[in-house]
């Protein structure tokens, strides 16, 4: 049982591109212990890069950055999201973590979210990135239903892709013309 994480991408990013947004930055986390991208950050950029293809969007390599687990607001990836040319008004990132990093970095800044820059971001139904925009992982649901399926007795591997739930937060609003 995992999370459906190419259609909630899909769908916050296609989120992201109806209220106008055209530069949208994607954090995605490496995991450092497999020295790769996290397997979930790779579907949630797939997400992201086919919302963009579809809405007609080029998406540029520029607009992809690496977060790590010790990374901080002034961490390079952070600060690289923040001064790239010609400037982002959104950032997609694959959890709170990355959101808050970013957050704290444009306040650091002088930006106001949303009203500078747009972030949404994955997190938990529990909302441990506050207020944050963005899709929600109800964690409990995945495991009351992964310990249904260990019961019931399947005679094939089954593998169950759990929706995401929108949260409408304070993190987004239309890009500043």
């Amino acid at each position: 049982v995992s999370v459906d994480n190419e259609t909630a991408a899909f769908e916050a990013t296609f989120r992201l591109l109806q209220l106008g947004h055209r530069r949208i930055a994607f954090l995605r986390f490496v995991l450092l212990s497999i020295h790769d991208i996290d397997p979930d950050s790779k579907r949630r950029e797939y997400g992201f890069r086919s919302a963009l293809k579809e809405a007609g969007i080029p998406s540029p390599e520029d607009s992809v950055f690496n977060t790590f687990s010790k990374d901080t607001s002034q961490s390079p990836a952070i600060q690289a999201c923040l001064n790239t040319k010609p400037a982002f008004s959104a950032v997609f990132a694959v959890d709170s973590k990355g959101a808050r990093l970013v957050a704290q970095a444009a306040n650091e800044r002088g930006l106001s979210v949303p009203g500078d820059l747009s972030i949404a971001c994955f997190q938990s139904v529990n909302r441990y990135a506050g207020n944050s925009s963005g899709p929600q992982i109800d964690f409990e649901a995945i495991g009351n239903e992964s310990v249904r399926l260990l019961g019931s007795q399947a005679r094939y591997p089954t593998h169950l892709q759990m929706p995401t739930k929108w949260f409408d937060g304070e993190t987004i609003a239309p890009p500043k013309r």
